[in-house]
């Protein structure tokens, strides 16, 4: 009998590893169940599911950007970095510079910024050179753009003025011409400041407070005296000594007259208008005297009635001397009666002797002077 040769014994050899092999594989993913009925089973078990996991590629860090020396970095909560400046200075001034102009935005007709601060803890550091450089007006630009990025929290005051109506009241005066008026007081209406504050954050209005109400100016009537005097016939009327109504009590004040000479016109209707006081005719040059004692409130030229000199005798009671020349007295200066004051006028008219006007207001109206003269 002829013996297998190598070649064989080696197939052999390798199918016998190979099914052990198998048979092993088999048994460890397996096991040996006895069942109920006392018969043992091998029972392979359910193939394992196998997860597999994506390895993550690392993302290299960026270069640093080369920032000039002395670069900064505004940053908020000491790590977000939000704008990147030259110089320390140059951050400083770009965040005032905002502030301002946050300010200045809420500024209008009705509406006055009180304060501005930032709404946020802002550090200025050395720069990382994570991000590029800003120039002062790009910083200003990206402020702007996003009011988030930096909030700014600005405190702001309303302001509307009220004006209520102004009331009048007016009464007829005898003293004064028919057809005028003397508005002895002139009357304004309530003005009132309602002041509202607000609180602007990141330009967007968070919260509007109370009004507060303050009083500008009290409401003041204005007072009217119209005029009620007259005469049967106007225009054919001749002034009289005693004409006109009498005025308020003069008490302790005596006036005499400013030059003792024959009066050539007295107070009262006169050519269809009422002649204000009482004409003195005398000599140019003669020496006009005080009427009583007062206060030269008014010395100059008054238009037609030329050179003048009021003496305020107080308790609203005033002397207006008219026409005169060469004044003696000047303004506030205390004159008693029989002061000289001034001379009479030449008549400029051409026609006519000269002659002193003159007219006692009481209160701002003229009355006849002859109820008040000793």
């Amino acid at each position: 009998m002829k013996k297998p040769s190598f070649g064989v014994w080696a197939v052999l050899i390798t199918a016998i590893v190979l099914i052990g092999l198998c048979v092993a594989a088999v048994c460890l993913s397996g096991q040996f169940v006895k069942t109920e009925s006392g018969t043992v089973v091998f029972r392979i078990a359910e193939p394992q599911q196998i997860e597999l996991h994506a390895l993550e590629t690392p993302v290299p860090s960026p270069e640093p950007i080369e920032l000039p020396e002395g670069a900064v970095d505004v940053l908020l909560a000491e790590t977000d970095v939000v704008l990147t400046l030259a110089t320390e200075d140059e951050a400083r001034s770009v965040l005032t510079a905002y502030l301002q102009t946050c300010m200045d935005e809420r500024a209008s007709k009705t509406e006055r910024p009180v304060r501005a601060r930032f709404d946020a803890v802002i550090h200025i550091v050395s720069a990382s050179g994570t991000r590029p450089l800003d120039t002062p007006d790009g910083a200003m630009r990206l402020l702007g753009e996003d009011p988030t990025r930096i909030p700014v929290v600005v405190e702001t005051e309303e302001r509307q003025v009220s004006v209520g109506a102004v009331e009048t009241t007016a009464a007829e005066d005898k003293a004064i011409e028919k057809g005028n008026a003397l508005y002895t007081q002139i009357g304004r209406g309530e003005e009132t400041l309602s002041v509202t504050p607000r609180i602007y954050r990141a330009g967007v209005l968070e919260s509007t407070g109370t009004p507060a109400e303050l009083l500008l100016f009290e409401a003041r009537t204005t007072i009217v005296r119209k005029g009620a005097y007259t005469v049967k016939d106007p225009a054919q009327a001749e002034p009289d000594k005693k004409e006109g109504p009498h005025g308020k009590s003069a008490g302790d004040l005596k006036l005499a007259l400013p030059i003792r000479s024959a009066v050539s016109s007295w107070f009262g209707m006169r050519g269809g208008k009422l002649h204000r006081g009482i004409d003195i005719s005398a000599r140019a040059g003669t020496k006009i005297a005080s009427p009583g004692e007062g206060i030269v409130v008014f010395a100059a030229e008054r238009g037609e009635y030329g050179v003048v000199v009021e003496i305020d005798h107080g308790n609203g009671f005033v002397s207006r001397l008219t026409h005169c020349a060469d004044l003696q007295v000047e303004l506030n200066q205390r004159v008693f009666q029989g002061d000289t004051v001034a001379a009479l006028a030449e008549n400029t008219e051409g026609s006519g002797k000269p002659h002193l006007h003159y007219e006692l207001l009481i209160d701002g109206v003229p009355y006849n002077p002859y109820f008040y003269l000793f």
